[in-house]
């Protein structure tokens, strides 16, 4: 079930810096994590398990996870279940996912950095931590947003330059791959930001 912790004073905040999702089995542990980020300034959502955050997260009629609190061990699916179902999709890939575990960095801890998670927690949680990991991943999830947003301006200009047979004759000049690495796994490249001169916002002036 999917709760949302009432806390009118953090709610009325101007400077709320993003939507974060705890996914954790324990209510005490999740409510006091969820305390903390609402007193940050996070809009917070809360849910007992791994099966419920798939739901939320696929939920398109809810506002957009800016980040997930995910707990390690969970019955059902586990948090690293959760981690790699989030990963393979196109649409959650982006989203920072910090893991949460009592264990410290076991060997459970570093397979999910190795899958994708951005960092971990072990609990007892410490607030000032807690505070430079989310604001660490809200950054990430920010850049990613803005870039991917970059790269939808680069293919409308891309298609309104180019003639449609030059596009589909050479996709990979005009196009990231979806995973948003190149065949080395490097960083995602913007190639069409170089046939247009890089300057998106001139360039599009001078389209429109």
């Amino acid at each position: 079930m999917l709760a949302r912790l009432d806390l009118p004073a953090a709610a009325a905040r101007p400077d709320v810096r993003g939507r974060v999702l705890v996914v954790d089995d324990n209510e005490f542990g999740r409510d006091l994590i969820a305390r903390m980020l609402a007193q940050l300034g996070h809009a917070v959502e809360v849910v007992p398990g791994g099966e419920e955050a798939q739901a939320r997260l696929t939920d398109r009629s809810q506002p957009p996870v800016d980040l997930v609190l995910l707990d390690v061990m969970m019955p059902g699916l586990t948090g690293p279940d959760v981690l790699r179902w989030m990963k393979a999709d196109a649409t959650l890939w982006p989203i920072p996912v910090l893991m949460v575990s009592a264990l410290g960095a076991d060997d459970t801890v570093l397979a999910c950095i190795a899958a994708g998670a951005e960092d971990y927690l072990t609990r007892p949680v410490r607030a000032e931590l807690l505070k430079a990991r989310i604001a660490g991943g809200l950054e990430k999830k920010r850049l990613r947003d803005r870039e991917a947003e970059y790269q939808a301006r680069i293919a409308g200009l891309v298609r309104a330059i180019f003639p449609p047979a030059v596009v589909a004759e050479r996709p990979r000049l005009f196009h990231s791959d979806a995973a948003g690495e190149d065949d080395h796994g490097g960083a995602r490249h913007l190639a069409g930001a170089d046939v247009v001169g890089g300057d998106v916002e001139r360039v599009e002036r001078r389209v429109g």
